[in-house]
């Protein structure tokens, strides 16, 4: 291929994306890509088989003895707190075709929130497909992260089920949001509390399987290597801090997400659908961006028009002997002009709040 024709199909292919993405960008503002979206998520989860290995093991929970599989890696294995036991509870007496149609939904719809017109795309993932097609919780994760931004007691979502992505909740340290930080953490022991006084021995047994499952090697143990990353927790954590540190301290809430999926405790293929949450977080700095260069404009435009010396235009000129005449149109002339500067900057103030609203 020669260059002038491969430079006119990358021109080409750079037209047809903006196209595409126009077309796109339409449709989602009007609903109708979220709306599709949702409902062809509605249709597959009508008609998927009903397989799911991850939603099956929280169907097949037997809340009087939940754990008694609990092995990372092993068939309806539950690992999650006693808090979870109680959440899942009713679900367990729905028939598993009812289930997991739910639970299907409930994980497509979290993707189109979070992915918006790039769902389509995210599904031929291998990581995202596998997650919707298993059932695990790592896009609810990523959503309840993104949510904590605003409403921190959603980490206890990531506190009460995987835990160690909790080292995200450093965001908050480094940065002192001390309130957020016990919201967040008050949220997750008032729920822990009700669940102990409801059910106190699961809670020691609970503990017990953490215990049992955060040895060093692993996937390793499980004979399920070609699904996860060989990377021992104790190495990526210190990883995961460094990633959140950084973040914090450059005003970059994306790496939230990704040393939250940094820190899962085994790092499955299908955790990697976790770092879907980057997503709205970079429309959210892209838009701050764009919001902060317009308001920059703006301002300086108001500053520009406010300073002006307005005394050139209204000065009283007062010839002959200064007497009390002059030093009346001189304070007359004083007072217009910070009256017409004040004036002028609210008008801008004005039209700029019009102008953003």
């Amino acid at each position: 291929m020669t260059r002038g024709s491969w430079s006119s199909a990358v021109t080409s292919a750079r037209l047809w994306f903006g196209s595409l993405r126009t077309a796109l960008g339409r449709l989602e503002t009007s609903g109708a890509l979220p709306a599709a979206l949702l409902a062809a998520g509605l249709v597959y989860a009508l008609i998927r088989p009903p397989d799911a290995y991850d939603a099956h093991a929280y169907w097949a929970m037997d809340p009087s003895d939940p754990y008694r599989n609990a092995s990372a890696g092993r068939a309806d294995a539950f690992l999650y707190s006693p808090v979870w036991v109680q959440a899942f509870s009713p679900l367990t007496h729905l028939p598993f075709p009812v289930f997991i149609a739910g639970w299907t939904f409930l994980l497509f719809a979290t993707l189109v929130w979070l992915a918006r017109g790039w769902t389509v795309a995210l599904l031929l993932v291998p990581a995202v497909a596998s997650e919707v097609g298993s059932g695990n919780i790592h896009l609810l994760l990523a959503a309840a992260i993104v949510l904590g931004f605003r409403w921190p007691w959603t980490w206890s979502l990531v506190l009460l089920t995987k835990v160690t992505p909790g080292i995200g909740l450093l965001w908050f340290v480094v940065r002192r949001e001390w309130r957020e930080l016990a919201i967040a953490l008050g949220a997750t022991a008032a729920l822990a509390g009700i669940s102990f006084i409801v059910a106190p021995g699961l809670w020691g047994q609970w503990l017990d399987v953490l215990r049992s499952n955060s040895g060093s090697g692993g996937a390793t143990d499980f004979g399920l290597t070609p699904s996860a990353i060989l990377v021992p927790l104790a190495i990526r954590l210190p990883v995961a801090a460094a990633i959140v540190v950084w973040g914090a301290r450059t005003s970059r809430r994306w790496t939230v997400p990704v040393s939250a999926f940094v820190a899962l405790p085994i790092l499955w293929i299908l955790g990697a659908s976790l770092l879907v949450g980057v997503l709205p977080l970079l429309r959210e700095a892209r838009a701050g961006g764009s919001a902060r260069a317009g308001g920059s404009a703006a301002g300086a435009t108001d500053r520009t028009l406010a300073n002006h010396h307005l005394p050139s235009v209204i000065r009283l000129e007062c010839g002959g002997r200064v007497g009390s005449g002059a030093r009346f149109s001189r304070i007359l002339a004083g007072w217009l002009d910070s009256s017409c500067r004040a004036g002028i900057a609210a008008l801008c103030e004005l039209d700029r709040d019009r102008v953003v609203a």
